[in-house]
């Protein structure tokens, strides 16, 4: 854990406290409810969360300038990670965890007490706050009724958190806590089992190659390319949807086929995610992207029967540029690509996959010896876990 970002978030909750006691606060029509949320919202987040991922690492000197950034981080992120925005049923950002619902468990606690739940939470799997990795996108008719159990208050017996104080009993608040967490988590899988969710894996899955709508350890740049590449067929994607719904083969091979007749300008777009139409026709789309992919080697070395070197070419093409990539799959930090060197792409993709078990097993031999370096290294080894696996999955496509 990193002692300055706790530092970090304690001094922008005084800012924003600041100027919930300034004579300007109440001048707004909706100051208390910006006041609520964006301290909840930063409360509630992990303070390596905010530095690491979020990219929050100063404090403004106004004290509304400090709301205002943690309130534009919130609904920025939301935004970004609303996948096929434009849908008729719109598809909104749901946070697992409702900051109202767990106020009461945070806003009176020390920074030390408040990392301690924190850190508990996610350790449990719970995700809270501004975290990316908490936010999953749902249709906006299931959001309420389903994904909030009918109620947006977050006062629903079960899901709100009673206050506690500085001095009550830790694991009396860590017992409450965790009660209204697992409620909730409950529901959000609900909500992600429902039939229109499942929809939107589909199509995702068929524009993308990949679910970007479940699988929340990507990382939040990795998501907002998806939205942003996603907005000039939303519309047509919806009427996919819609014609097909419960049909898993068919909204992917309608979502497929939509690339196919779409302009070369937004091809161009969505191709950052590693689907221009040649990347169809290779028949391995990647799962996963943030750069322009290098297909023409990569087609090259599947000519050639390469097709470990195939892939070893298409990651190549984006080191540097994905995180999940960025510490996977290059041989230091330096960048040095799969791709590159005396081996061929089967061999140095095997190596690189050993490379990344053993170290998996050395990192967990070390939090098994001192679990208080777990905070430092889970924030960014859930992402380097999660691309490990993927890159596993890719090469098992591949090679078998």
């Amino acid at each position: 854990m990193n002692n300055e970002a706790l530092e970090l978030q304690q001094r922008l909750l005084d800012k924003i406290e600041e100027w919930h006691n300034s004579p300007a606060f109440g001048k707004g029509k909706t100051d208390k409810q910006k006041y609520v949320r964006a301290k909840g919202m930063l409360q509630a987040t992990h303070p390596d969360v905010l530095t690491e991922v979020l990219g929050i690492t100063s404090v403004p000197d106004v004290p509304l300038q400090a709301m205002n950034r943690i309130r534009t981080m919130d609904l920025g992120t939301l935004k970004k990670l609303e996948i096929f925005r434009g849908l008729g049923d719109k598809v909104v950002g749901h946070h697992m965890s409702a900051f109202g619902a767990i106020s009461g468990a945070l806003e009176n606690q020390s920074p030390e007490r408040r990392l301690e739940l924190l850190n508990r939470a996610i350790d449990s799997d719970y995700i809270t706050g501004m975290d990316p990795k908490g936010i999953g996108p749902i249709r906006t008719s299931i959001h309420q009724p389903i994904a909030h159990q009918g109620d947006f208050s977050g006062k629903k017996p079960g899901y709100k958190v009673e206050s506690f104080s500085n001095t009550d009993n830790i694991e009396d608040i860590w017992t409450s806590l965790e009660s209204s967490l697992k409620q909730q988590k409950g529901s959000y899988l609900d909500a992600r089992n429902h039939q229109s969710t499942q929809d939107l894996i589909s199509a995702s899955k068929g524009a993308f190659g990949s679910d970007l709508i479940t699988e929340l350890d990507l990382p939040m740049d990795i998501r907002a390319e998806a939205s942003k590449a996603a907005d000039p067929i939303a519309q047509r994607m919806d009427n996919i949807i819609t014609e097909f719904s419960g049909n898993d083969a068919k909204i992917q091979n309608n979502a497929k086929r939509l690339l196919e007749t779409l302009p070369e300008r937004q091809v161009a777009s969505i191709s950052k995610l590693g689907l221009k139409r040649n990347a169809l026709r290779f028949g391995a789309a990647v799962p996963f992207a943030g750069a322009v992919i290098g297909f023409g080697q990569a087609g090259h070395a599947a000519s050639q029967g390469d097709y470990a070197g195939a892939a070893a070419h298409t990651v190549g093409a984006v080191v540097g540029e994905v995180p999940i990539f960025g510490d996977v799959a290059v041989e230091t930090f330096t960048g040095t690509s799969v791709a590159d060197g005396g081996l061929d792409g089967q061999q140095r993709l095997q190596q690189q996959i050993k490379q990344k078990e053993q170290e998996k097993t050395n990192r967990q031999e070390v939090l098994r010896k001192d679990p208080t370096q777990e905070r430092g290294y889970e924030t960014i080894g859930r992402v380097i876990n999660s691309g490990w696996t993927k890159l596993g999955q890719l090469r098992d496509t591949i090679l078998n």
